[in-house]
C-alpha cells in the first residue's frame, strides 16, 4: 500500500491521499482532522502473508489515487478506481481520471483522460496539465491535456 502527504502551508492544509483505497484525509497544520473523503468507488483490498514474513495484496491490487500536482488554490489528483489483476490485465490498460479539489477538500472538477497516465504537472497558466502516458510498446510519452470548467 502506498499513500502520499501533500501540504500547502499557505492554505493551512495537509492532505493524506491513499494510493490503494479511495480515501483522502484533510488536516490543518496542527494535524487536526478537518475532513475525510471516501470514494468515488469502493475498492476492497484483500491481503495474504507472503513467505511468512511480509503482508501483500492477495491476487488483486486496487489502484486509487496515484499521483498529484498542485497550485496555490488547487490540488489535482489522478485516480484509477479499478483493480489490477496480475497475469490478467496490465496497469497501463486502466484509464485515469483527474480530480481537481480546492484545499478545503471540495471537488471542483473531474476530467476523464481515457488512458493510463503515471505523472502530471500543471502549466504555469493553470490551463493545461502535462502528463506522461504509456504507449502500446510500454514507452512513456508526453501529452498535453487542456483544462476547462463546466459551464452551467
Amino acid at each position: 500500500m502506498h499513500g502520499v502527504i501533500i501540504s500547502n502551508f499557505q492554505q493551512d492544509r495537509i492532505f493524506y491521499v491513499n494510493g490503494n483505497i479511495p480515501f483522502i484525509e484533510l488536516y490543518n497544520s496542527e494535524l487536526e482532522l478537518i475532513r475525510q473523503i471516501h470514494g468515488p468507488d469502493k475498492l476492497l483490498a484483500k491481503y495474504r502473508i507472503d513467505n511468512g514474513n511480509s503482508i501483500c495484496f492477495n491476487k488483486v491490487i486496487p489502484y486509487a489515487y496515484m499521483c498529484f500536482c498542485t497550485s496555490i488554490n488547487y490540488i489535482y489528483l489522478t485516480y484509477i478506481g479499478d483493480n489490477h489483476i496480475p497475469m490478467q490485465n496490465n496497469v497501463e490498460d486502466l484509464p485515469t481520471w483527474i480530480f481537481k479539489f480546492d484545499w478545503d477538500g471540495n471537488l471542483i472538477e473531474s476530467y476523464s483522460v481515457g488512458r493510463y497516465i503515471n505523472s502530471i504537472s500543471l502549466s504555469l497558466d493553470e490551463k493545461s496539465i502535462y502528463a506522461t502516458a504509456i504507449n502500446e510498446e510500454k514507452n512513456p510519452f508526453l501529452i498535453k491535456l487542456s483544462l476547462y470548467e463546466n459551464q452551467d
